[in-house]
């Protein structure tokens, strides 16, 4: 069963293409990590305003954005957060000032954790052109065990 871990995260108006910045540039160690399966940024939709000068919406005074990243397992998640010295905390937001986290964020981040209880595979690209059924014979690994 996959694990979702989000994040979400207040960046205030001003500081969204220096937050972005942050995690474009950050090498993440987690693709080495046992268990990780996928990382990703979005920012919320609702934040931009194409009326508005730059597009931005300054409604609440910020900017939400959300991290998701998908691990195989809860205990592989553990286990990544466990590590102490890991090189994502000593570069991430734990090794910039306090000045530049609190320019940045209007609060803490908010973190939700989730098991997943249903996975639909993305349908392979000549079955979904050929109106075919996805060949499970031809790709037994394509779920990891946990459909049944």
């Amino acid at each position: 069963m996959r694990f979702v871990v989000k994040d979400t995260f207040k960046v205030k108006i001003g500081n969204e293409e220096k937050f972005e910045e942050f995690w474009r540039e950050r090498k993440l160690s987690l693709e080495g990590q046992s268990g990780f399966s996928s990382f990703m940024l979005v920012r919320g939709e609702d934040d931009f305003d194409e009326t508005q000068e730059g597009g931005r919406l300054a409604r609440d005074g910020f900017a939400t954005f959300e991290t998701t990243t998908v691990w195989l397992h809860r205990m592989d998640f553990d286990d990544w957060r466990s590590k102490k010295d890991s090189p994502d905390k000593k570069r991430g937001f734990l090794a910039m000032s306090a000045e530049d986290v609190a320019a940045m964020l209007l609060a803490p981040p908010e973190q939700r954790l989730y098991e997943t209880v249903v996975t639909l595979p993305k349908a392979a690209e000549e079955n979904v052109r050929l109106g075919g059924l996805f060949d499970w014979e031809e790709n037994p690994d394509y779920f990891d065990g946990d459909l049944y």
